[in-house]
């Protein structure tokens, strides 16, 4: 991740560096290391630094999600870490559109995911999707309001 961060969000260059490394993406603990590497990162980071991080999460969770190599059901968990993190980070800092979109994609995530039981995992898909609409909905609302 600080690879593609540093590669200014390069996908195609993140995508060669996940294919020459995919031996890392099959590490069942992968997902538990990249969160708390992820959390000490935040834990040391100024607001700024922390909506940079959260915008980073997003965008590698889109990546790593839809990446077809690999341990399939660890890029979809590292997805799930990441864009509950970066949601976090954007609700705490009122980026609540960011935030909408961040359930939108763990609302997909959620319905992809291949651990868990997956009546659980589409009820986790259902509330993220339900709490981006609702957001969407207000701010839909208050925009029609001030068009009046």
């Amino acid at each position: 991740m600080q690879q593609f961060e540093n590669s200014n969000h390069n996908l195609q260059l993140t995508r060669n560096i996940l294919q020459e490394n995919i031996q890392i993406l099959d590490d069942d603990s992968l997902p538990e290391k990249l969160y708390n590497w992820v959390m000490n990162k935040l834990s040391r980071a100024t607001p700024i630094e922390a909506r940079v991080i959260a915008v980073t999460l997003n965008s590698f969770s889109i990546l790593i999600q839809h990446f077809p190599l690999g341990n399939i059901a660890n890029n979809i968990e590292i997805a799930i870490i990441d864009y509950k993190i970066a949601a976090v980070i954007s609700k705490q800092q009122s980026f609540l559109e960011e935030w909408a979109s961040l359930q939108n994609n763990l609302g997909v995530a959620y319905t992809d995911r291949i651990k868990g039981i997956k009546s659980d995992n589409l009820e986790v898909a259902i509330v993220a999707f339900r709490d981006a609409i609702t957001v969407r909905k207000k701010k839909n609302i208050q925009s029609n309001g001030r068009k009046l």
